[in-house]
């Protein structure tokens, strides 16, 4: 981890490591030339090196353009050449690794970059750095998708294209909840449509990719309360967290199938009921377990009739003899 900043202290050029293993962070001892204290960069993973792009010199009020590499087996920084196109100084934004690219979109600039004049933009266009002659290209626009500019977005490498989430733009006054592809050999930018239930828009958001599967947790989103009579907007921030399946098994799409339909899940075995909870994180209502079929109570027989007494014959009348 590096950099970052608190209202306390400002901002960071410390290089920080939490070991898993031993549940500890280590402060890392680095050497060669290195980025300034810095807050708003951009991070992404190249091999065994840690990308950092940009971000916002406290000290010197001022954006930054400058990429560095830090590499995670011998803790030392190397500097990119800037050559080529120029790509305006921001914080906030996305630089994603792909191949042999690192692909920049979004983040907050200034009219008079790399000063902070409090005259926000807020870029559309997308820059990559190729790594292979170490030059700056911008690329062209295509596709049927044009996003917005923004800042406090997320991103994700998937194969040739970068995934990219949420953000925010002052400008607008609008927060972000559009999942859109960008392909880095056709420069193609699509819109993608995802089943199930998705984020509402939000920034700041926490994003990761482990195999298909890409998590989605916290960030912040606009929320109107009342105080004193009053309708207020307020910021509030997440807890929650979204898993987007980018290639989803079947029984995933039978289980968003079933929950769309608002199934009686309680009629499923047991072990279908737990997978479904643990997709919703929800705990199983465990009286609703349907253990075995239950038995049918037997109807009591009902008690014969009393039989009738039969009625003594009527001995026959003895016979007239003859005259």
């Amino acid at each position: 981890m590096y950099g970052g900043r608190n209202d306390e202290d400002g901002s960071f050029s410390d290089v920080d490591c939490y070991d898993t293993a031993l549940n500890v962070w280590v402060k890392l001892h680095t050497s060669g030339n290195g980025p300034s204290s810095r807050d708003g960069h951009a991070c992404s993973l190249l091999d065994n090196e840690m990308i950092v792009h940009g971000g916002f010199a406290s000290k010197a009020i001022k954006f930054s353009g400058d990429m560095y590499a830090f590499n995670m087996d011998h803790h030392t920084w190397r500097k990119f050449p800037k050559r080529g196109e120029r790509v305006p100084e921001r914080d906030f934004h996305s630089a994603t690794v792909v191949g042999d690219k690192v692909v920049v979109f979004g983040g907050r600039s200034d009219v008079f970059a790399p000063f902070f004049t409090a005259n926000d933009i807020y870029p559309h266009e997308v820059f990559y750095y190729n790594l292979e002659i170490s030059q700056w290209f911008k690329a062209p626009k295509k596709g049927p998708y044009r996003p917005d500019g923004r800042r406090s977005l997320v991103s994700v490498a998937v194969g040739d294209s970068v995934l990219y989430f949420g953000g925010y733009n002052a400008t607008k006054k609008t927060h972000y909840g559009d999942l859109f592809m960008l392909n880095t050999i056709t420069w193609e930018c699509m819109e993608m449509r995802a089943f199930g239930d998705a984020p509402p828009p939000r920034r700041r958001v926490g994003c990761a990719r482990i195999g298909t599967d890409v998590m989605i947790c916290g960030g912040t989103s606009p929320k109107t309360v009342e105080k004193d009579g009053k309708r207020l907007d307020v910021l509030f921030d997440h807890s929650d967290m979204f898993i987007l399946h980018l290639i989803p098994t079947l029984e995933q799409l039978c289980i968003i199938a079933l929950i769309k339909a608002h199934a009686q899940l309680y009629l499923l075995p047991f072990h279908l009921q737990q997978r479904i909870a643990d997709l919703l994180c929800q705990p199983v209502k465990t009286k609703t377990r349907l253990t075995a079929k239950p038995e049918i109570p037997v109807k009591p027989e009902t008690p014969a009739k009393p039989e009738t007494p039969v009625k003594p014959e009527t001995p026959a009348k003895p016979e007239t003899p003859e005259t």
